[in-house]
């Protein structure tokens, strides 16, 4: 594991120690509401949210607590197994591959181990504005 992956894991287990999954329309009454709670997080408070909130959580803690430059992280949008529908999750650049923190999972991952998944779009986080497709085979 490199020193980048031992960071990932411990910013990853830190988000999701805090993080209940709760549906927009349960939390905010409207099928889509994006939110950080990155200062709860580092003040260890817990929030609750959906996989969107979970991921721009994580890119606020992997920038302003691990000071991860923002040109090396990713919000991608992908679809999920079983056609159980749209998901986010935050990847991050490493030496030879690309690490996905899911909320799915209690562990970060490469981001080939994903097989189930299909990669739809993604924003990197220093042009977040800016989506791009995923290019097909």
């Amino acid at each position: 594991m490199t020193d980048r992956q031992d960071i990932l894991t411990e910013c990853h287990n830190m988000v999701s120690h805090r993080f209940h999954y709760q549906s927009d329309d349960k939390t905010f009454g409207r099928p889509e509401y994006w939110m950080s709670y990155a200062k709860d997080v580092i003040e260890g408070k817990d929030f609750t949210g959906d996989c969107d909130d979970f991921c721009m959580t994580m890119v606020e803690v992997l920038v302003d607590h691990y000071q991860i430059p923002r040109s090396d992280i990713r919000m991608v949008i992908c679809d999920v197994e079983a056609g159980r529908g749209r998901h986010i999750v935050c990847t991050v650049d490493d030496v030879d591959t690309t690490i996905v923190l899911d909320n799915r999972y209690s562990y970060i991952m490469p981001w080939e181990d994903l097989s189930a998944y299909t990669w739809i779009m993604y924003a990197i986080m220093d042009k977040p504005n800016f989506w791009i497709e995923w290019p097909t085979e």
